[in-house]
């Protein structure tokens, strides 16, 4: 038990560095009218222990991945909570630590470019406590073309991947050295996100250099891509 017999610094910085050694520690805060918090343990085997504290938060265009720990055991259940710059907080769901006492959720209702907030919320003694806030910001999609696969394509073959940022009108071209549309494919059904589509359907493409272009808008994207027999 926490006591003056073992006390080994109370004071108002946030960081300590102790002498080496296989040591275990109980950490709490007082506020200026002397309530005391609960306490944390912290050991070498394991993260910096509160109800949950954030590990890790990994944003893409079209997910969140987020990774948090508790020390509270593996019973512990927390509810996430999510909420948006013009939203409060709204509970998505329950969430369970896994053997090693890591919370783990992959949140794939986000918005590209926008930004969400996440936290969660842990009983203990029969009150809610919010721990392990963290704002994570979506990608945003953009209008991209990654070409031809392979290049040179070596079949007659044209596998063209691009990628939309949205779902509006788009169309993707190909087209000879001397600009004459040789196909034309509307894409922007496909919808946001990376696609692939073959543009050399209806026949093998001859051997030569051919010129993509991509049009979303006002946007527009070009490569170029070889053919070889």
């Amino acid at each position: 038990m926490p006591g003056p017999s073992n006390l080994v610094v109370a004071g108002h910085d946030t960081g300590f560095v102790d002498i080496p050694g296989d040591f275990c520690y109980k950490l709490a805060a007082v506020d200026v009218h002397g309530n005391l918090s609960r306490y944390a343990l912290v050991s070498p085997s394991a993260p910096t222990a509160t109800l949950a504290s954030l590990v890790s938060v990994n944003a893409q265009h079209d997910r969140v991945r987020l990774v948090w720990y508790t020390s509270n055991g593996s019973g512990v259940a927390a509810t996430l909570y999510r909420r948006t710059i013009d939203s409060d907080w709204t509970p998505v769901g329950k969430i369970t630590p896994d053997g090693s006492g890591y919370l783990r959720y992959e949140d794939t209702a986000v918005t590209s470019g926008a930004r969400f907030g996440y936290r969660l919320g842990i009983m203990d003694s029969g009150e809610e406590f919010f721990a392990g806030e963290v704002w994570a910001e979506v990608l945003a999609l953009r209008l991209a073309m990654r070409g031809a696969t392979p290049n040179p394509a070596s079949d007659g073959r044209l596998w063209v991947e691009f990628s939309l940022r949205d779902g509006s009108p788009a169309r993707l071209e190909l087209m000879d050295v001397a600009g004459r549309v040789l196909n034309s494919r509307q894409v922007g059904s496909l919808g946001p996100g990376t696609h692939a589509v073959d543009l050399s359907e209806g026949g093998a493409l001859r051997p030569g250099i051919y010129f993509l272009r991509l049009t979303q808008g006002a946007s527009e994207v070009r490569a170029r891509v070889a053919v070889i027999g």
